[in-house]
């Protein structure tokens, strides 16, 4: 990885700014992008090599995450995967109730934790 003192040296530099960008994409690559997570692992290493790009840990992450972007790196965190869908088949929590009730053998009124349970 980027030794840190070059990054300490150069965070320090606050004329040529685009030196500390260059060495921090180095690192990004270096700890293998978006799919190993290198965003927070670099910003981890940030903050405990004391290069503060913002006061919270949050803001730092995200000032990093937009230093990146500028560089010209395409994609910096992993794509979230989309969600499954539900088969409009299957039956819902309402008719498992029903049924459920059904075979107790009582109505959905004279069962007071069953109404709640929606």
């Amino acid at each position: 990885m980027v030794k840190m003192d070059k990054l300490v040296v150069a965070f320090g530099d606050k004329q040529n700014k685009a030196g500390f960008n260059a060495l921090l994409k180095e690192a990004f690559l270096e700890l293998g992008g978006a799919e190993n997570n290198a965003v927070d692992t670099l910003n981890e290493a940030l903050i405990e090599a004391d290069i503060k790009l913002k006061k919270t840990k949050k803001e730092c992450r995200a000032s990093l995450i937009g230093k990146l972007g500028v560089m010209g790196v395409k994609q910096i965190v992993k794509k979230k995967t989309p969600a499954t869908k539900k088969d409009p088949n299957e039956p819902t929590k309402k008719d498992l109730i029903k049924s459920l009730v059904s075979l107790l053998g009582v109505e959905l009124d004279e069962v007071d934790t069953l109404n709640s349970m929606r």
